[in-house]
């Protein structure tokens, strides 16, 4: 064949009824492009997976060879074929598909967890993928038993306080309970032959016990009481003795003259056992747990809540997901805030933490009305307290024992809103949630440790108790947090503010300003769960002063909003670095925050923040306590507090187990004059050996921030310099200095000053990144319109753009316009340089990077071969006939011809015979598909120029198909196609891009073939 006169592709046309979700180059919304990583949880450093809770992570490698368990959850459009093939291509092998949430699967794998959560991540199918967290029972045992029961009713038996209880005795006077409303336990699972609890015991109504049949369809056989996770069974027997403790204080069966009583004397058990007999378990044993009861809830089984006595491990997306979905199904997910004296405020404690409306976290009181030593607290995370001090319940074998713990608290709550919902079946889960904190009884202890300052009451005087509460009321500011806020002008600022009156839930209030306005805050609801009145007001408020506004909200704490005065871009300056002899390390564990307590009031855009300053182990300084994801994102970051100092924000490791490393401060100089140091010291990426030091210098009455990189070099190059890191200052969640973003900027022995500027006349233009109109990820051989979204302060303008692509230090785009047309060639990281200059000739550089790992070459030899097996097995769907089809088409044209020549112009038998002849051996020459046509190099070249309609492919076509110059495909009515040949995107008018096709081309559907 000629290559210079002769050229052929494949077209292949597909019906709409299917997508083509392997070629990922379709035009789509527009995408803004930041280097995202859906990752939420990182593995541990040690290839052991069963580290346990609490203890320091053990220095190791990010390699394993152990079996570990990970949970993916695809985008709702995924197939399940797709899915399958995708746990195939990265190694994994299937566990559990997750039955309510059909969109989750648990996978195991071999692999390296980095590199697997990596090349998950990056699939556009994928919406994130977690590794498996290790949680553990909040419980303390304590070996001193008790006769009574003084958290139900306290009369000083144990030389407490009489009546630091929750009042059950008096309440029982109004309901004891209902067997119509069930609690589930999710712990060690219950002894279910316990004397005490056996009656109480949940029993599946729609399961038939032994016969080996799942009868109800749940994917459970004989789950009769429950089911467990551990053990991959339906028999949740406990075999620690904790499950069986926390059961009983919600509903140990009453007036039976046996043993204890439970706070509810009829709600029924149900028992899910996920933790195993030494106490420990895992998040994908609870995300189980989870999906087991939200399909038992949607057969009309009417679980209320859920007790959770556990916790530990960091934040699970997919945790968070299934508590999410049990609240949409009216479920209250009751959460032990933990037992390690911890502020959950400034350090979060999962599951309780969760920002969700349907978590209820509670704190442990003891016999005196006091938090408990042990319990964590936190003002805006923790909710309610309950007694959790030496509580007698039930254990195992008929037994009784004394526990202490979070773990004990909790299930006094649970069995409250038992109690609660047997005497109001109609409140939701929002008007339950609101009538535990409004009714319980204020306690000195707890007025700055928990959201409601109370300890639970099932009943009481003066208009408390959950089951007597009138006009007791229960406000709190929710955001924003900060008292004070920097914000641009013409920005929007959320509020959020809780209210409520017993069960009912305010849906107004307003919120005073210092100008005389008022702002109303109204009820949203609860996200997905469709319940008004959930005691949540919000509003948005558009900043639009020069001047500070203050805000005061209905329970009289203030908001200062002051107009922003923005940093400039960091300057380089003298290399100086502090002295930090007899500096003070920090108790910083990886990916934790911890409060310093300035000796001088920290100024931060000339503004007085105070003296709290919350410092991160990876790299962040701010002024709240917000939790600080360890995968650092583009400045200015949601994932950061409002306001943040930023000087090195990666995974970075303060090794815990080293005194000579970490993070430390010190203070130098005399007032007013002092300096404040923080200092990360041989400090660790997560994934390497050797670490980094730096630090930031603050000084007293001054804006400025100094920040001195003594040494930016690990032992894994790859994480060195900047390059997996951002740096800069956070004034807003929408405005930012930002230095550099995943590029080596760094270097040893440098300084960089960040100050103020003097007027908004000095004010550079604001980069907020590169996008695309086009779909992620970016696919190598394809073109983009690519644009630089900038914009002028002052009323400036911006007048030249310019972008380099490839981080090699020159533009390959200098223009006036903000969008131009570029294409990466090969796959690869490529770090981006934007530089844009206002019409006041002030510029600013912005440096950021994406991926492209899909090739579109590979994508299109992919595509084919997929789609081509599938109409090797589906002909139909392409409308290809069969061989069958072919020969009836043959008869049916030989009989029509034989009956009437004359339409054919035929008039002798020869004449006819002949054409006959011809017709059986050129079938496409009348429009017929021929069984025997094959694309091959020869029958291309033996073709004229124009289009051919060719027939089903054979397995033979493969090597033809390899070779083919573009691809065509049919989807939503329209007609797309690539091609990398420049004649051909010529013609087609293509850009050498995925374009909609607007020549006229062959109608029909087949496989065609275009002869040049």
């Amino acid at each position: 064949m000629n290559k210079k006169n002769t050229l052929f592709l494949s077209l292949i046309f597909i019906i709409s009824a299917f997508s083509f979700s392997t070629f990922s180059g379709m035009p789509s919304s527009g995408t803004s492009f930041s280097n995202i990583n859906n990752q939420t949880t990182k593995p541990s450093r040690n290839s052991n997976q069963n580290t346990p809770l609490n203890a320091p992570l053990a220095k190791g490698t990010a390699t394993t060879q152990s079996l570990t368990r990970y949970v993916v959850k695809f985008k709702k459009a995924t197939s399940l074929q797709k899915k399958i093939q995708l746990h195939q291509q990265y190694g994994s092998v299937l566990n559990f598909r997750l039955i309510q949430q059909s969109n989750i699967d648990i996978i195991e794998s071999t692999r390296n967890p980095d590199e697997l959560m990596k090349d998950y991540s990056a699939n556009g199918d994928i919406l994130y993928i977690e590794p498996e967290m290790k949680v553990e029972i909040f419980t303390t045992p304590n070996d001193p038993r008790y006769s009574s029961l003084w958290g139900l009713n306290n009369t000083g038996q144990t030389s407490g306080n009489t009546d630091a209880d929750i009042n059950a005795q008096q309440a029982w006077d109004i309901t004891k309970g209902s067997a119509n409303n069930v609690i589930a336990v999710i712990d060690t699972g219950v002894d279910y032959n316990h004397e005490d609890l056996k009656d109480n015991m949940w029993v599946n109504p729609n399961e038939i016990a032994g016969d080996g049949i799942d009868n109800d369809n749940n994917g459970y056989v004989d789950d009769i009481y429950g089911i467990d996770t551990v053990n991959n069974d339906s028999d949740p027997i406990d075999d620690n003795n904790h499950g069986t403790h926390v059961a009983g204080t919600i509903a140990a069966k009453g007036n039976n003259n046996l043993g204890i009583v439970g706070v509810n004397w009829h709600a029924k058990i149900i028992a899910c056992k996920f933790l195993s007999s030494g106490g420990s378990g895992s998040t994908i044993g609870a995300i189980k747990c989870l999906d087991y009861l939200a399909g038992l809830k949607q057969k009309g089984i009417n679980i209320i809540a859920s007790n959770n006595s556990w916790g530990g491990g960091g934040h699970s997306q997919a945790l968070y997901d299934s508590i999410k979905s049990n609240q949409d199904l009216g479920i209250l997910f009751i959460a032990a805030a933990g037992n390690s004296a911890n502020d959950n405020d400034q350090r979060k404690s999962y599951p309780s933490s969760y920002d969700l409306s349907s978590i209820v976290s509670v704190a442990a009181t003891d016999h005196k009305d006091q938090l408990a030593y042990f319990s964590s607290y936190g003002k805006t995370t923790v909710d309610v307290a309950a007694p959790g001090v030496s509580i007698l319940s039930t254990v195992r074998n008929n037994s009784y024992a004394s526990y202490s713990g979070t773990s004990m608290a909790t299930p006094h709550v649970a069995g409250l809103v038992g109690l609660i919902k047997a005497n109001n079946a109609s409140l939701n889960i929002a008007q339950i949630k609101s009538l535990l904190l409004a009714s319980g009884k204020p306690v000195s202890s707890l007025s700055d440790k928990v959201l409601s300052g109370r300890v639970i009451r099932a009943w009481d005087t003066n208009g408390r108790g959950a089951l007597t509460c009138s006009n007791q009321g229960l406000s709190s500011r929710i955001s924003p947090i900060a008292n004070i806020i920097n914000a641009e002008a013409n920005s929007t600022i959320t509020l959020e503010y809780s209210q409520s009156i017993c069960e009912n839930n305010l849906s107004s209030a307003i919120v005073q300003v210092s100008d005389g306005s008022t702002i109303s805050l109204l009820d949203t609801g609860i996200e997905g769960d469709n319940v008004a009145n959930d005691g949540i007001l919000s509003s948005q408020y558009l900043f639009n002063s020069t001047d500070k506004k203050t805000l005061t909200f209905p329970n009289g704490s203030t908001v200062l909003i002051k107009p922003m005065i923005a940093y400039r871009v960091a300057k380089s300056v003298p290399y100086v670095y502090e002295n930090m002899q007899s500096s003070t390390r920090l108790a910083l564990s990886d990916d934790e925050t911890v409060l310093i307590n300035s000796p001088f009031a920290i100024n931060f855009a000339d503004t007085n923040m105070g003296n709290k300053l919350y410092v991160n182990a990876n790299g962040v300084i701010s002024f709240d306590s917000k939790r600080i994801h360890w995968t650092n994102k583009s400045l200015p970051s949601t994932r950061l507090p409002n306001m943040a100092i930023v000087p090195w924000w990666d995974d970075l490791y303060p090794g815990e187990q080293h005194l000579s490393k970490g993070v430390f401060w010190k203070t130098t100089g005399n007032s007013p004059n002092r300096k404040l140091i923080i200092e990360w010291r041989d400090v660790e990426h997560y994934y390497t050996d050797t670490g980094i030091t730096f630090q930031v210098v603050l000084t007293e009455g001054l804006s400025d921030i100094q920040i001195n990189y003594k040494d930016v070099v690990f032992s894994d190059n790859r994480y060195s310099s900047g390059k997996t890191s951002s740096v800069g200052i956070q004034q807003s969640h929408s405005f930012a200095r930002q230095y550099c973003y995943n590029t080596a900027c760094l270097s040893n022995e440098k300084s960089l000053l960040w100050q103020l500027s003097n007027t908004p006349e000095d004010y550079s233009p604001i980069v907020d990144g590169l996008s695309t109109t086009s779909s992620k990820p970016l696919v190598a051989g394809l073109s983009y319109t690519f644009t630089i979204n900038a914009h002028a302060l002052n009323n400036k303008s911006i007048t030249q753009y310019q972008i380099d692509f490839n981080g090699n230090g020159s533009f390959d785009y200098n223009g006036s316009a903000s969008q131009t047309i570029y294409g990466y060639d090969a796959i690869g990281n490529y770090i981006y340089h934007i530089k844009v200059t206002d019409s006041d000739n002030k510029s600013t550089d912005y440096y950021n990077s994406f991926n492209l790992e899909f090739d579109a070459k590979e994508i299109v030899k992919q595509a084919i071969e997929d789609y081509k097996q599938l109409i090797l097995k589906n002909p139909h769907l392409l409308g290809l006939f069969s061989q069958a089809d072919i020969d009836t088409q043959l008869a049916n044209l030989r009989q029509l011809i034989q009956n009437n020549p004359h339409l054919y112009n035929l008039f002798s038998q020869t004449d006819i015979d002949a054409s006959i002849t011809f017709i059986q051996q050129n079938p496409e020459v009348f429009g017929l598909l021929s069984g025997d046509i094959k694309i091959t190099s020869t029958k291309v070249q033996s073709l004229t120029k124009g289009w051919h309609l060719l027939s089903n492919p054979t397995i033979t076509d493969i090597d033809a198909f390899e070779s083919a110059h573009a691809v065509f495909y049919y989807k939503n009515n329209q007609y797309y196609a690539y091609s990398s040949n420049t004649e051909l995107s010529q013609q087609f008018t293509l850009n050498n891009e995925l374009n909609p096709i607007v020549n006229t081309i062959p109608a029909g559907l087949g496989i065609w073939i275009y002869k040049l």
